[in-house]
């Protein structure tokens, strides 16, 4: 989910436009709390298949993506917040996922 409309005029900031896996972590919590598990899911399963694509292509996550591509933008190796990825799993497979850190 890229992090500002494709439309916006963007002046060289990195948290204007890309995909964070933050962004689509809070996002997915939100349509969730509200009840739009089947929004939550689909966004759950892109997430799920950028982050998968770039374990595959380069064997670690990038810290975020382009919008357009999906390719890894920035800081290869990036784990912290991508990591909250597992809670969409758990959660879409029914098991527990973590809610406090």
């Amino acid at each position: 989910m890229p992090s500002v409309s494709q439309a916006a005029e963007i002046q060289g900031c990195c948290w204007l436009g890309p995909v964070w896996g933050i962004s689509n972590y809070m996002c997915y919590r939100g349509l969730k709390n509200y009840g739009y598990d089947k929004e939550a899911a689909e966004l759950a399963e892109k997430t799920i298949t950028l982050f998968g694509k770039d374990l595959e292509a380069c064997g670690e996550l990038h810290e975020y993506y382009d919008p357009d591509t999906g390719e890894g933008v920035n800081n290869p190796g990036f784990q912290c917040w991508n990591l909250l990825v597992n809670n969409m799993i758990a959660e879409e497979e029914g098991r527990k996922a973590i809610r406090e850190f």
